[in-house]
């Protein structure tokens, strides 16, 4: 029996791939995607999330979660180099992620219920355990 999993991301390329094996994974059920601000705006993240889904022909329903951290921000100016989300080369400002995902644009909207609600209303009522695979910042 698959095990029931929520992907809580901030979708750029490196969750993209989480999402689509977790779609594709046989030992998954996948019952929702979570996003977060961190690599790019929750704006974007959210739209990353729904263009991925939307290519992988899944209906699976994505839940919009916070804007920023709820506690301390995140601090990138103080990172060393090498843990920086941008590098300049020959003057040029290389992203580690694009703003958004080469894909067409998503063909729905995330769902109205905020995810730290939708967090709440299902885990209090789920009968079998649902294991968060949290792979945006916390």
């Amino acid at each position: 029996m698959a095990g029931k999993i929520i992907l809580d991301v901030d979708s750029g390329s490196d969750d993209a791939v989480a999402i689509m094996t977790a779609v594709l994974s046989p030992d998954i059920d996948l019952t929702a995607v979570c996003t977060v601000a961190g690599n790019k705006s929750i704006e974007n993240t959210t739209e990353n999330t729904l263009r991925v889904l939307d290519a992988m022909h899944s209906n699976i329903p994505v839940y919009r979660g916070c804007a920023s951290p709820v506690i301390k921000g995140l601090v990138n100016n103080r990172l060393p180099p090498s843990h920086r989300k941008e590098i300049m080369i020959d003057g040029k400002v290389i992203q580690m992620h694009d703003d958004l995902l080469d894909l067409p644009a998503a063909s729905r909207k995330h769902e109205e219920t905020p995810a730290s609600v939708y967090y709440v209303e299902t885990l209090r009522k789920a009968k079998q355990p649902i294991t968060l695979v949290a792979v945006g910042p916390l």
